[in-house]
């Protein structure tokens, strides 16, 4: 077939040297190639990534239409896309995941993973790579299209996209059974992604990292907001964000604060966000009736519709007190 390299049914024949009686002496184990289905190449890739990247957490299976989605140990989201006919089909459908991951965020992805693993992804992350997971890079992901049979256009796709900047990689596995039953993997990276200059920041980048530009009345709010959620009974837990010079603190099931450290205006930007993501699905309605009743006279700004995301500007510390005495019966509702 036009545009493979190799499509033979192989088979292998291995000699396991071993020693007896003083000697050493050759063993055969001789192994067929057999096909492999796109559902057992998941589950083995899921249970034991380590094989397609020793520094990568798997997410989840079926994440949002990807077969497999990951993050690696420098916070680099992976989108892993299975195509065991037609590795060119498999390159598309990954870059229209890995576009579709720059419009998520850290909240979206730590609900993925709770909801897969029942685990929290911080702690997981932590564990394995020794580090914290201070910031998710979702705007330049990693790409990783498996396949089982090499094809020579799929490689000159992704060698001619890797020269743009794109980090897109190209795996093969072939299954072998041996005569007592055993199966074997065998991986070939057919293209490796090369080195390249960092990518050019985008115009939202710039802009996020202009240095923060405070006041002693920001900085005194900010500090009566981060010490009272701190301490709260609920327990939020913090978050890394996207967002440069935000603190952002999550309480599971009611609201998700985002504290500016920049002033705006001469004062301290709060965003509250009632989002209908995993664990806040009834949050979104109750907040709204929330805000519009309690938090009127702070002059609320719907900024985002769809992730129902309120702004507002605190002047004084008097004014973020009040903020909070709001927030605190919303809290134990």
């Amino acid at each position: 077939m036009e545009g493979k390299m190799s499509e033979d049914i192989l088979n292998l024949n291995l000699w396991e040297i071993k020693t007896h009686e003083g000697k050493e002496i050759l063993e055969e184990l001789s192994l067929k190639e057999s096909e492999c289905s796109t559902d057992d190449l998941q589950k083995w890739l899921a249970e034991s990534p380590q094989i397609i990247d020793p520094d990568t957490i798997i997410i989840g299976k079926d994440v949002d239409g990807m077969d497999l989605l990951g993050l690696n140990n420098e916070g680099r989201l992976t989108a892993i896309e299975l195509k065991i006919k037609n590795s060119r089909d498999g390159i598309m459908q990954a870059i229209n995941y890995a576009s579709k991951m720059a419009e998520k965020d850290e909240i979206w992805l730590f609900e993925k993973y709770r909801d897969k693993h029942s685990k929290e992804l911080k702690e997981v992350f932590a564990n394995k790579f020794r580090l914290p997971l201070e910031k998710i890079n979702f705007t330049h992901p990693k790409i990783i299209i498996v396949g089982t049979e090499p094809d020579e256009y799929t490689a000159r796709m992704i060698r001619f996209m890797n020269g743009y900047g794109m980090d897109i990689n190209f795996v093969t596995f072939r299954y072998f059974v041996a005569q007592d039953g055993k199966g074997f993997l065998t991986r070939n990276t057919i293209v490796q992604a090369v080195s390249m200059e960092p990518p050019k920041p985008t115009p939202r980048e710039v802009e996020q990292k202009q240095p923060p530009v405070t006041t002693k009345t920001t900085k005194e709010i900010v500090d009566i907001l981060t010490e009272f959620l701190i301490k709260h009974p609920l327990r939020p837990f913090e978050v890394p964000t996207s967002r440069q010079n935000y603190v952002t603190y999550y309480f599971r099931g009611k609201v998700l604060i985002f504290i500016g450290l920049n002033a705006e205006n001469g004062k301290c930007p709060v965003r509250l966000r009632f989002t209908n993501l995993a664990g806040l699905k009834n949050g979104a309605q109750e907040g709204k009736l929330w805000v519009e009743e309690k938090l009127k006279s702070f002059k609320p700004e719907l900024e985002k519709e769809k992730e129902m995301e309120y702004k507002f500007l605190l002047a004084n510390k008097d004014e973020a007190k009040t903020f909070l005495n709001e927030l605190d019966e919303y809290l134990k509702k």
